[in-house]
């Protein structure tokens, strides 16, 4: 039996906090701070050529803000949560085999008690079960 192959890729996020900007391409401004846009645009490209399944690995799972069926937020605009939905809802409209792992720690950075913590789990919470409902409604 031959063996299959991957292609693998890693993406990082990153802002002018943490690193030296050279304004150009990809630089997008957020509440006065520079951040690079191509982290998501690598997620985007990648969860829309994805085959057989996504793996993500990220301490702060939030996202599409304006889709949550509660408090909806215009500061968690990034799109990676809905483009994973739309790539779900393609496959199995296709009858194909697709599978998403989305690994986040139990508590991210802090205090599992701080008001910080319970915020960001609560946002994580309202962006998977905003997930979970639309595959539910939009393969149908």
């Amino acid at each position: 039996m031959p063996a299959e192959s991957a292609t693998w890729r890693v993406c990082r996020s990153i802002d002018e906090r943490s690193a030296i900007f050279e304004r150009g391409h990809n630089l997008i401004t957020k509440k006065g701070r520079l951040l690079d846009a191509s982290v998501q645009a690598a997620y985007v490209h990648h969860i829309r050529r994805a085959t057989r399944f996504l793996y993500i690995e990220n301490q702060y799972f939030i996202g599409s803000s304006h889709a949550w069926f509660s408090d909806p937020l215009k500061e968690c605009t990034n799109l990676i949560p809905l483009e994973i939905v739309t790539k779900v809802v393609n496959m199995i409209k296709l009858g194909r085999d697709f599978r998403v792992y989305i690994v986040i720690p139990m508590f991210p950075e802090g205090a599992p008690e701080s008001d910080a913590v319970q915020e960001i789990l609560y946002w994580q919470y309202l962006t998977v079960e905003m997930m979970y409902i639309r595959i539910g409604i939009d393969r149908m």
